[in-house]
C-alpha cells in the first residue's frame, strides 16, 4: 500500500478523530526521522490535492465540503486577509494571520469556514459572540510569482523586505551578486510548500537605489507586473498597420469629413479619442455628435495587440510618465483624432431639444476629418468672453450653441438625482531629482471640462441603452450599486462628527451634504467621508444601474484608446449594428469585467 493511501485509509476510519502530525506518526508507527519527514510532505501534498484538510489546532482530517469556500486573497495591512469569493452570491470571509497557510496576496485559494468566539475587545471568553472566519486549506492557483522590495544584508545571509505590507514574510536571497544593500530589486519567488520553512527567491533585476529619482515609480510598475515597453511582436504588428485608410475599412461607414468636427482636450494630451459636433436637427432642436476613435477597426480579437491590451487593461497615468495600453503608432497617430487628417470613428448622434431633453439617438461607424484641436483653457477663455483664445470664427459659433445646450443637459441630469461631486484637481510638477516642485490647482477650466464630460456621459448612456435593448445578447456595463445599510450609517456618523447634520439615505440628501460642506474647511474631509463609504464602481455583464449618476443604464464607450472595456463595448456595438453574432459570450465578458 502506498504512503498516501495508508494515510487516507487511516483517516477515513469511522472512529477516527482528527490528530496532530506527531499523533498521526505515532498511530501509524512512523518512528524514524525519515518517516516523519516523509509524513509531513505527504500531508502537505494530500492537502494541496484537496483530499485532507488541516483543521482547527493543526489537526488533520477529511475536508468538510459544505464549509469550503473558494476565493481570492486580499491581504490586510495589519495582518490576515479578506477572502473575496469566486461565487458572487457568497459573503466575504475574514482570515486571521494564523490561518493564512501558504497564501500569498491575490492567490486563489480554498478556505474552511468556521465560527470564532469574539467580544467587543476581540477574541475572548465570557460574553462573546460567534462570527464566521476562514482558514486557508489549499492553494488553487498562485497569482504572485514576483515581488519588489529592498535588499538587506545581515552577517550570514541576505533578505528582501517586500514592499507589499500584506506579504507574509521577507524573502531570503542565496546570492545577491554585486547588488548593494538598500537597493530596490525584483525577486522571482521559489516554490513555497512548507509554512515552517523560509520563503526564498532569486533577484531578477536591480531597480536601483531606493532614494534615486523615479525608482519608486519603477517599483510600483514592476510589482504590478507592468512594463512600459511593448514586446517586439506587438510593436511589429502595430508598425505594419498602414496610416492611410483602405477601401475595405471605408465600407459601411458614413462619410462625415465635410462636417465641422473638433476636439477639446488638456493642453498636454497626445492622444485624442473623442471629438464633437453640433448642428441643427432636421426635426427641430439640435443634433449633438460624439465621435469616438474606432480602435476596434485596427485591434482585432486574438491579435497580438489585443492580447497585450487585455493584459494591461488600461493606460496608467503616473506622476512622471504614462504606461500606455497600446503602442504610440496607434494612440498618437492612426487612431488619434488629430486635426487635418481622416480618421475612423464610431459615432453617436443625439437629438436634443433646446432645453436639453434627449429626443432620440443613433449610432454608426463613420470617417471624420477634425477641423480644429482646442484645449480646455482655450475653450474656457472663450466661454468667459476673452479674445486671446485663437479659435477660428466658425468653431466659435458652434461653441456658442454648445455651451447653453450642454448646461441644460447638465442641470437636467442633476435635477434627476445625479450627484454633484467636485473633487480637487491638482497638477503636480517634478524637478530633476523627482521631487515635487509645485502643485497647481486646475480649476480654471472647470466649465470647459464639464462641457466635454456631459457630452461623453450622454454617449455612454445611449450606447448602454442600445446594448440593453438587445436582451438576447451579452453586454458589458459600468455599474455602481447603492451603499448598504452599514455604509449609510458609518457615513452619517462621520459627517455628523464634522458638524454636518445630515443622515443621508438618498442621492438628494448626499447633495444636501455636499452643499452644506461647500466652501468650508471640512469640505474635502466631508467628501472623503462620503466617497470612502460608497461601493466601488465596477464592470459587469449584468445591468443594475449607476447610483452616483442616477442612470438606469450606463457603460464605458468613449475611451477605447486607453480603456480595454471601451474597446470591448465598441465590438459589441458593431456586431449589434451589423446584426452579427457577438464575438464574446457572457462568460468572456465576466472574465474581462
Amino acid at each position: 500500500m502506498s504512503f498516501d493511501n495508508q494515510i487516507i485509509d487511516f483517516i477515513k476510519q469511522p472512529n477516527y478523530l482528527p490528530m496532530k502530525q506527531h499523533e498521526l506518526a505515532q498511530a501509524l508507527g512512523f518512528t524514524s526521522k525519515g518517516q516523519r519527514t516523509e509524513l509531513r510532505h505527504a500531508l502537505q501534498d494530500l492537502e494541496e490535492r484537496g483530499l485532507i484538510s488541516c483543521l482547527r489546532k493543526n489537526r488533520w482530517g477529511l475536508p468538510d465540503k459544505s464549509n469550503l469556500i473558494q476565493g481570492t486573497v486580499r491581504m490586510l495591512p495589519k495582518g490576515g486577509a479578506v477572502l473575496i469569493p469566486l461565487n458572487s452570491e457568497e459573503d466575504e470571509l475574514f482570515v486571521g494571520a494564523k490561518n493564512m497557510g501558504l497564501a500569498y496576496p491575490n492567490d486563489i485559494v480554498e478556505a474552511e469556514r468556521y465560527h470564532a468566539e469574539w467580544s467587543s475587545r476581540g477574541r475572548s471568553s465570557g460574553s462573546s459572540q460567534k462570527r464566521s472566519e476562514g482558514r486557508i486549506v489549499r492553494i488553487l492557483e498562485r497569482r504572485t510569482h514576483q515581488v519588489v522590495g529592498i535588499l538587506k544584508k545581515a552577517r550570514y545571509h541576505c533578505f528582501v523586505i517586500v514592499d507589499d505590507p500584506g506579504f507574509p514574510n521577507s524573502v531570503r536571497i542565496a546570492d545577491p551578486g554585486e547588488i548593494e544593500k538598500d537597493h530596490k530589486v525584483l525577486v522571482e519567488l521559489d516554490p513555497w510548500n512548507d509554512p515552517y520553512q523560509s520563503i526564498t527567491g532569486t533577484i531578477k533585476e536591480n531597480l536601483g537605489e531606493a532614494s534615486a529619482p523615479g525608482v519608486d515609480v519603477d517599483c510600483l510598475l514592476k510589482a504590478a507586473g507592468l512594463d512600459e515597453a511593448f514586446p517586439d511582436h506587438v510593436l511589429n504588428e502595430a508598425k505594419n498597420i498602414p496610416e492611410s485608410i483602405s477601401d475595405d475599412l471605408m465600407n459601411g461607414r458614413r462619410d462625415l469629413r465635410k462636417e465641422v468636427i473638433f476636439t477639446i482636450d488638456p493642453e498636454t494630451a497626445r492622444d485624442f479619442d473623442d471629438a464633437i459636433s453640433i448642428d441643427p436637427h432636421p426635426q427641430g432642436g439640435w443634433r449633438l455628435g460624439v465621435h469616438i476613435a474606432d480602435v476596434s477597426a485596427y485591434v482585432t480579437p486574438g491579435s497580438a495587440l489585443d492580447h497585450e491590451a487585455y493584459k494591461r487593461g488600461n493606460s496608467i497615468y503616473l506622476v512622471d510618465r504614462v504606461v500606455m495600453m497600446l503602442p504610440t503608432e496607434l494612440t498618437t497617430k492612426i487612431c488619434s483624432l488629430n486635426p487635418d487628417s481622416d480618421h475612423l470613428t464610431h459615432s453617436v448622434y443625439i437629438h436634443l431639444s433646446a432645453d436639453g431633453e434627449r429626443l432620440g439617438y443613433e449610432t454608426f461607424p463613420a470617417v471624420i476629418h477634425s477641423q480644429c484641436r482646442m484645449t480646455y483653457q482655450q475653450v474656457q477663455q472663450h466661454m468667459e468672453g476673452e479674445n486671446n483664445h485663437n479659435i477660428p470664427e466658425l468653431i466659435q459659433r458652434k461653441l456658442s450653441i454648445l455651451y447653453p445646450l450642454i448646461r441644460e443637459v447638465r442641470q437636467r441630469r442633476i435635477r434627476q438625482g445625479s450627484l454633484e461631486i467636485n473633487t480637487p484637481d491638482v497638477e503636480i510638477k517634478l524637478n530633476d531629482k523627482g521631487e515635487v516642485a509645485s502643485m497647481v490647482p486646475r480649476s480654471e477650466a472647470k466649465e470647459a471640462y464639464q462641457l466635454i464630460e456631459d457630452c461623453m456621459l450622454l454617449a455612454n448612456r445611449v450606447v448602454a441603452e442600445k446594448l440593453m435593448g438587445a436582451t438576447d445578447r451579452p453586454a458589458l456595463y459600468r455599474i455602481h450599486e447603492e451603499p448598504d445599510e452599514e455604509q449609510w450609517t458609518r457615513m452619517a456618523m462621520e459627517l455628523n462628527a464634522l458638524g454636518i447634520p445630515v443622515l443621508p439615505r438618498s442621492r438628494k440628501e448626499l447633495n444636501e451634504a455636499f452643499a452644506l460642506a461647500a466652501d468650508t474647511p471640512t469640505e474635502y474631509t466631508a467628501l472623503l467621508a462620503i466617497l470612502k463609504n460608497f461601493k466601488r464602481a465596477e464592470y459587469a455583464s449584468r445591468q443594475v444601474g449607476h447610483f452616483g449618476l442616477a442612470f438606469e443604464d450606463y457603460t464605458h464607450f468613449t475611451s477605447p484608446i486607453r480603456r480595454y472595456p471601451d474597446l470591448v463595448v465598441h465590438r459589441l456595438l458593431k456586431s449589434l449594428e451589423n446584426s452579427k453574432s457577438p464575438t464574446l459570450s457572457k462568460i468572456n465578458i465576466e472574465e474581462i469585467a
